[in-house]
C-alpha cells in the first residue's frame, strides 16, 4: 500500500554494453490511476541528456514527470533527488508572473511596449515582440545576466542571430510566439541554426502558444489603432496596413522548450523556402519547427491552469 511517508522509486534501467542509464517515473503519476492512458515514454534524447548532464528532469506533454540519470550518478541522485536545471527554474518563475490565460489586445500591448521604449514596439507581429519585451525586462530586473542574456537587440557581429544566449552553458536560444492551432512555427535562418548546433552542440527553442482572434474578424480594429499609434494617417477608405496578418487579441496557454541537438534535430526541423525578396533576390531559406513531433526534443513543459 502506498502512502506519502513511504519513499518508493519506480525505476527503468536502460543499458548498452557498459553504458547504463536509470530513469525514474514519478510514482504519483500512476498510483492513483486504475488505468493510465497517457503513459510516459523514454526517448533517445532523454538518454542523451542523462549522459551529458548527469541528471535530467522533464515533464512531458501528457503531464508525466520523468527523470533520467547517468549510472555513475545514480547513488548521488538517490540521496538528493531535488535537482533541477537552474534555467528551468528561471522560466518557471517567469511563467508564474506572465499573462497566461488572459486575453491581451494588440493596442494594450503596443502601448505598454511604447511607454517603456521597447525597440520593436511598432512591430506588426506584436505577440512575439511582447514576449521578447516581457522576458528581456524580467531577466534585467531579476539580474539573471549570469544565466541568460537577451541579445535580440544587440549589434555584436560575433553573436549569431538569436534572441537569447545562455551564459553558463554557452549556447543560444530563440523565443517564439505561435498560434496553438498551427502545427509549425517559423524557425531561423538555416545557416545560423546549423552553425549554432555544430559549434555549441545544441540550441533551445522556447515556444509560447496562444489562442488567437484575427483582426480581420474584428473589422481591422487593431490594425487601424496600430497605424495611429505609430503615426500613420488613416481615414475611412484608406488602405489598412497588415490588415490580413494582424492579430486582434491573443491568450497564451502553454510553453515548451525544445532542445535541438545532433541526435534529434531532424525530428523537429523542416525546410522552409521563403521565395523572393521584393527586389527579386532569393530570401535565405529558414527552418520550420514541427510542434507536433516534439517527444524526442522537449526538455521543459508548462501549461497554465
Amino acid at each position: 500500500k502506498y502512502n506519502k511517508d513511504t519513499r518508493i522509486h519506480l525505476i527503468g534501467i536502460y543499458h548498452y554494453e557498459e553504458l547504463v542509464v536509470f530513469v525514474e517515473f514519478n510514482i504519483e503519476d500512476y498510483v492513483y490511476r486504475k488505468m493510465n492512458s497517457s503513459a510516459a515514454h523514454v526517448y533517445i534524447n532523454d538518454i542523451y541528456q542523462a549522459i551529458t548532464n548527469e541528471v535530467f528532469k522533464k515533464t512531458d506533454r501528457n503531464g508525466n514527470h520523468v527523470v533520467s540519470i547517468a549510472g555513475r550518478n545514480f547513488n548521488k541522485y538517490l540521496s538528493n533527488n531535488a535537482f533541477e536545471n537552474d534555467l528551468f527554474s528561471i522560466f518557471r518563475n517567469f511563467n508564474n508572473e506572465f499573462n497566461f490565460n488572459e486575453w491581451i489586445q494588440a493596442s494594450d500591448a503596443i502601448i505598454e511596449m511604447k511607454n517603456d521604449n521597447w525597440y520593436q514596439w511598432r512591430g506588426a507581429e506584436w505577440p512575439g515582440w511582447l514576449l521578447e519585451y516581457k522576458i528581456s525586462k524580467y531577466l534585467r530586473e531579476k539580474k539573471y545576466d549570469n544565466y541568460i542574456v537577451y541579445i535580440g537587440n544587440k549589434k555584436d557581429a560575433s553573436m549569431l542571430d538569436f534572441d537569447l544566449f545562455f551564459v553558463k552553458g554557452k549556447f543560444y536560444g530563440d523565443l517564439k510566439s505561435s498560434d496553438i492551432n498551427e502545427k509549425n512555427a517559423p524557425g531561423n535562418d538555416q545557416e545560423n541554426v546549423l552553425s549554432a548546433i555544430n559549434r555549441d552542440s545544441k540550441i533551445w527553442y522556447i515556444i509560447y502558444e496562444h489562442e488567437t482572434i484575427k483582426d480581420i474578424h474584428r473589422n481591422n480594429e487593431m490594425a487601424i489603432a496600430r497605424m495611429k499609434l505609430i503615426g500613420e494617417q488613416y481615414k475611412p477608405g484608406d488602405k489598412i496596413s497588415y490588415s490580413r496578418r494582424m492579430k486582434h487579441s491573443v491568450k497564451f496557454k502553454k510553453m515548451n522548450i525544445f532542445e535541438l541537438n545532433r541526435i534529434n534535430m531532424n525530428d523537429a526541423l523542416r525546410i522552409f523556402n521563403q521565395g523572393h525578396q521584393p527586389d527579386g533576390n532569393f530570401r535565405k531559406p529558414k527552418f520550420l519547427i514541427n510542434k507536433t513531433n516534439i517527444d524526442n526534443c522537449i526538455v521543459f513543459s508548462y501549461k497554465c491552469d
